[in-house]
């Protein structure tokens, strides 16, 4: 047996050497993510940066959880990421206390 693993890919046991011929099939056992750790198929996790991510046989396949701001102004304010409760505000640049409006929001 042979096994193959990339970051971001799937983990697969294959019956024969790489240069086996083209029929042979391999099998997904898991994922690896970018940090070295293995996820089990068809189960999801959430990272430290707000995103949930999942294995299937094609890899591991991530969504961002936290609403991105847009439509402010952009030359008076900035947004400020809380990676405790996966939400951005957005607050003036000259008085950071002062919040920002906000037109929409993207997920």
């Amino acid at each position: 047996m042979v096994t193959w693993q990339g970051a971001g890919l799937p983990v697969l046991m294959c019956p024969a050497p790489a240069n086996a011929p083209d029929d042979v099939a391999c099998v997904v056992l898991e994922c690896r993510d970018l940090d070295g750790v293995t996820h089990k198929l068809n189960v999801e996790w959430k990272t430290e940066n707000c995103y949930t991510c999942s294995c299937d046989e094609t890899g591991i396949h991530c969504c961002n959880t936290a609403a991105i701001p847009g439509g402010f102004d952009t030359t008076k304010c900035k947004t400020i990421f809380h990676k405790d409760t996966c939400s951005y505000s957005v607050v003036e640049l000259e008085n950071p206390d002062k919040e920002c409006p906000v037109s929409s929001w993207i997920l």
